[in-house]
């Protein structure tokens, strides 16, 4: 679920639920933590997404209009991109705020479109979340993984 307002987010309520989901036997996880060469699969420069009026778009998270198009499909199927908007994603690298951080190993990482939208924001760990938290987590997802 990531189109909620994450400051309503209730994490023991999310927590219970997803305890009570596994202990039924359905593979169901929560924080999303293990290191990925890419966070979401419009950051792989292989996705597209065509829509009904030929307009390519990475992101299937964001409106399709004319600002968020990365190209168009002509008629044989070759798809001109914009570069400058398909390099502005593609160049995308860890934050430099991360490069420091001890969770970086474990980090989800954002995806190109959270950081185009607003580079400031980079952080996907949450506050109030101790190394402890997350190490239970990423124990937690490892164990339902395996399970399924």
């Amino acid at each position: 679920m990531w189109q909620v307002n994450e400051k309503k987010i209730d994490d023991c309520i999310i927590n219970n639920f997803v305890k009570e989901c596994q202990t039924r036997g359905f593979v169901c996880t929560y924080l999303d933590l293990k290191y990925k060469l890419c966070s979401c699969y419009a950051d792989n420069l292989n996705e597209v997404v065509i829509n009904y009026d030929s307009r390519v778009y990475k992101c299937t998270a964001r409106k399709f209009n004319e600002a968020n198009s990365c190209g168009f499909l002509r008629e044989d199927g070759v798809i001109i991109w914009d570069y400058t908007k398909l390099m502005n994603r593609m160049k995308l690298q860890i934050p430099e705020q991360c490069i420091n951080c001890d969770m970086l190993p474990v980090c989800s990482k954002r995806c190109s479109q959270s950081l185009l939208d607003d580079p400031k924001e980079f952080c996907v760990l949450k506050q109030g979340y101790s190394k402890v938290d997350y190490i239970i987590e990423l124990l937690n997802n490892s164990i339902v993984s395996r399970k399924s």
